[in-house]
């Protein structure tokens, strides 16, 4: 009976075509990802989902380890045959440079909530890059796709982990078939909060927080600054230095303060929800 669950979800899926409806042909190639798409999954499972999760609280990382596959770090990283570039990262001492230090607190608390799901009883989506394959940020090349092998070693095996794709690699915006299929979950599971975390924060992670916010209940949404990453490219050295501890870990309060507070210039038409979350809470 084990995983039972998932195993009716992916049943159910393999017989309503999960190569792709017609309707989806415009997005291209789905990425090779082991979870369902929200788009795929049928009503009849929805309800299965919606009784098992209701009231849940629901996590939506925006672009997970964008840093690493997208914006170049990634080829900076040796490759380890027994750990992901993720891991690597995080792992590696980096010299006193606190914008690496920052980004290896954002990907390590990533990790870890999107893989302890299963354990935890978490309800996650990804907004995985639209189109991400063909892009030309992407680091892999001629095939390989490291992205969707990094994003299926952290859920495999979880029944609570799904995804919805955006516009493109550079944009939080979604179709409007995928607003469709998010917002249809959100109210088939009767999510009572939705936390947002992703990258970067006043980029693609705003795009995102623009539209929930104007299609769902704003009092039910908020960004999590624990699992929340600026571009390296909107931070200076010293900058990410104050949002860092004495030890070089995420000074959680500071970030909420810096959010909320005007001072990401990136923010400055809208004023998010913030709420922190302990790291404890996280793993």
């Amino acid at each position: 009976m084990k995983n039972i669950f998932r195993l009716i979800i992916l049943i159910i899926l393999s017989g309503f075509g999960c190569a792709g409806s017609p309707n989806q042909a415009s997005q291209g190639e789905k990425p090779p990802l082991e979870i369902a798409n929200l788009r795929d999954i049928p009503q009849d499972a929805l309800e299965e989902l919606s009784k098992k999760f209701d009231g849940s609280e629901v996590y939506i990382v925006v672009h997970p380890s964008y840093y690493i596959f997208f914006h170049e770090k990634g080829r900076d990283i040796l490759p380890d045959e027994q750990k992901s570039l993720v891991e690597t990262f995080v792992e590696t001492e980096y010299g006193d440079t606190g914008v690496l230090y920052l980004m290896k607190e954002y990907q390590k608390a990533e990790m870890q909530l999107i893989s302890s799901a299963k354990d935890k009883k978490r309800l996650v989506v990804l907004l995985i890059p639209g189109h991400y394959t063909t892009s030309s940020h992407y680091i892999f090349k001629d095939g390989q796709d490291g992205y969707a092998q990094y994003i299926n070693g952290l859920t495999r095996d979880t029944d609570s982990v799904f995804y919805i794709e955006s516009k493109s690699v550079n944009s939080g915006k979604m179709l409007e078939d995928d607003q469709k299929a998010l917002l249809n979950f959100l109210s088939k599971i009767r999510a009572q909060k939705v936390y947002i975390g992703g990258g970067y924060i006043g980029r693609c992670q705003k795009d995102f927080y623009n539209f929930l916010s104007k299609a769902w209940s704003e009092n039910n949404i908020a960004i999590i600054p624990e699992i929340s990453a600026f571009s390296p490219e909107d931070l200076s050295d010293s900058t990410a230095r104050m949002l860092l501890t004495s030890n070089m870990k995420l000074n959680s309060s500071v970030v909420n303060s810096f959010i909320t507070n005007g001072r990401v210039k990136r923010l400055e038409t809208i004023r998010p929800n913030v709420k922190n979350i302990p790291i404890s809470e996280i793993q």
